[in-house]
């Protein structure tokens, strides 16, 4: 009886949340096309120094198609960029609009034929509404968020946003906030099963925290990932890849060469198939399919057991260079 009464409140619980979550699911060309509901953002309260100036993100609503099927629209004679809708071009004209960009058609534009190519899928990628989604150039001294309103106002707009900065952050001092992480508790030898890579023990202590001393500071036992239980259950698969959307990957490093999708991955700052590494990059990809087992540097999460074949392997998305750029197509692609 005591466990029907948990049945039926967890079965409560479920679909308390399948209705709060507001969930839209249509079959646009075939395809079934599942849409969460967007996030609230008050632009009021956006700081000027989180998105870059002279740009936002517009996405035409489903039915509504600009003139032109290119991927930019510059300048006309009217003096601003007109995609022969009137409403947009009222705005657009008040604004200044420079230049539209079709945000995803770079991906069109890589080569046919390739294991980089995502042409195949141009079909699906319109039934999402990808073809609709430009970035507006303006100019740099016109206010966005203004902007971004006048556009959000339009009936044809589905939404309008400021176009957000992202930027690699700096190592972050975990010192002053360990005492508030739970402690629990974990042994040194609470796995079946340990890996022999070099570094594992102990300087990997985010895997195993046994409350071991590195350089003088003392673990707080029990801080840690649960790695050592999670190897119990599996240690990888090479079915599974994990995209990278992050500097380059050092793709051959020993330590992570074997684990590396075989096409390596996409620059995005540049639009080509040539990954320049990067240390962010590199030790995040070697933290998730870092070759594990093989007796050298350090023990990925997922990289297998030691054996050929069996880690999951890690895609790069490179999206941070001398420039950045490529955010939004990285994660298109890579699915």
């Amino acid at each position: 009886m005591k466990k029907m009464k948990w049945i039926i409140v967890i079965t409560m619980f479920l679909m308390t949340v399948s209705y709060t979550m507001n969930y839209e699911t249509k079959v646009v060309n075939g395809y079934k096309v599942v849409k969460g509901e967007r996030a609230f953002i008050d632009l009021s309260k956006v700081p000027a120094d989180s998105y870059e100036p002279g740009k936002l993100t517009i996405k035409f609503k489903e039915g509504v198609e600009a003139k032109s099927a290119e991927r930019f629209i510059k300048v006309s004679t009217k003096g601003f960029a007109e995609v022969g809708i009137e409403s947009v071009d009222m705005v657009s004209k008040a604004v200044g609009a420079k230049q539209f960009d079709r945000k995803f058609y770079s991906l069109l534009e890589i080569p046919e034929g390739t294991i980089h190519s995502v042409a195949k899928f141009k079909d699906r990628h319109e039934a999402w509404g990808f073809h609709r989604v430009y970035e507006i150039a303006i100019p740099e001294d016109q206010d966005v968020i203004s902007a971004v309103r006048q556009y959000a106002a339009l009936p044809e707009i589905e939404y309008a946003e400021p176009v957000y900065k992202k930027k690699l952050h700096a190592p972050v001092d975990v010192k002053d906030v360990t005492q508030e992480i739970i402690r629990s508790t974990t042994t040194k030898d609470g796995s079946k099963w340990a890996p022999n890579d070099a570094y594992y023990e102990p300087e990997q202590w985010h895997y195993n925290n046994y409350g071991q001393s590195i350089g003088g500071q003392v673990g707080i036992a029990g801080v840690d990932v649960r790695a050592v239980t999670a190897w119990d259950i599996e240690k990888g698969n090479p079915l599974f890849c994990t995209a990278v959307i992050d500097q380059g990957i050092d793709y051959d490093h020993p330590d992570i060469a074997a684990n590396m999708w075989s096409g390596r991955g996409w620059n995005f700052t540049d639009n080509t198939a040539t990954i320049n590494p990067g240390d962010h990059g590199s030790h995040t990809s070697a933290t998730i399919s870092g070759v594990t087992n093989n007796s050298i540097g350090i023990a990925g999460l997922a990289g297998g057991d030691g054996t050929a074949g069996t880690g999951s392997k890690v895609m790069s998305c490179q999206v941070f260079d001398d420039t950045s750029g490529g955010f939004d197509t990285a994660f298109i692609w890579s699915a």
